[in-house]
């Protein structure tokens, strides 16, 4: 008996960060963690603030009136898929986009323009399924199209087109211990098993924040904005943990 308990110490020990500054890392982001559903407040008006102090609201608003065909011409909205690539930092994943040729996005946005109408009703619905193969479909049309398959562009696209749904990020992936190579079905799985645990807090803090909100907000819902909150603690948490 003292031979196995020895052993099981040796075990116990081995799997302890190595160093006093490792130890307090893992115990603060363990804290972290932990207590999400305490932080959910100050993380959904931290999102909030980021969305009504113009910049992501304006995105929005300028995807959506490519998707909905409002553009008068292909090469306009070509052009405004450019810039909504460059404002989420991924243009190294659009190899062959150039400032003065960018109709290779063209069916990237014949595809958004072709989902716009279906989209519409994923906002209503809590079905895994669909959202993951909404997903899944950007990201290989931009592959057919001659660029990378990139999940993390295809999610956030589609996110800002009001579709509430887990944002595929370097730093949620660490969060959730997932390899980068993961595929977004078992990114969303892992997501939503995460986030159940806090959901009512963080649907709770969004309803209070949008108690005042009318237009734009009120059509997103607190759903929208109580997902976007969790993302924020995600990206903060998963942001130091990505080796």
């Amino acid at each position: 008996m003292p031979a196995e308990k020895q052993r099981r110490r040796g075990e116990a020990a081995a799997r302890q960060p190595a160093t006093p500054a490792k130890r307090r890392k893992v115990a603060s982001v363990a804290a972290t963690r932990t207590n999400c559903s305490c932080t959910a407040r100050p993380d959904v008006r931290t999102y909030l603030e980021r969305y009504r102090s113009g910049g992501e609201k304006q995105v929005m608003a300028s995807l959506r009136s490519l998707a909905a065909g409002e553009l008068e011409t292909e090469l306009e909205s070509c052009e405004r898929l450019r810039d909504f690539i460059r404002a989420y930092g991924v243009p190294r994943t659009f190899k062959g986009m150039r400032e003065d040729n960018v109709l290779p996005l063209a069916p990237v946005v014949r595809h958004l323009q072709h989902r716009w109408a279906e989209l519409q009703s994923l906002p209503h619905e809590d079905d895994s399924t669909a959202i993951i193969r909404e997903v899944d479909a950007l990201a290989d049309v931009c592959k057919a199209a001659g660029f990378a398959r990139n999940t993390s562009f295809a999610s956030k696209a589609l996110n800002m087109l009001g579709v509430p749904l887990p944002l595929f990020s370097s730093e949620c992936l660490a969060y959730l211990r997932l390899p980068r190579t993961a595929s977004y079905a078992l990114f969303h799985e892992a997501w939503a098993a995460a986030y159940e645990e806090h959901r009512s807090a963080y649907e709770a803090a969004s309803k209070r924040q949008l108690e005042q909100s009318d237009g734009e907000e009120a059509r997103l819902g607190a759903r929208w904005f109580a997902m976007r909150g969790f993302d924020v603690r995600l990206l903060l948490v998963g942001g130091p943990m990505r080796k």
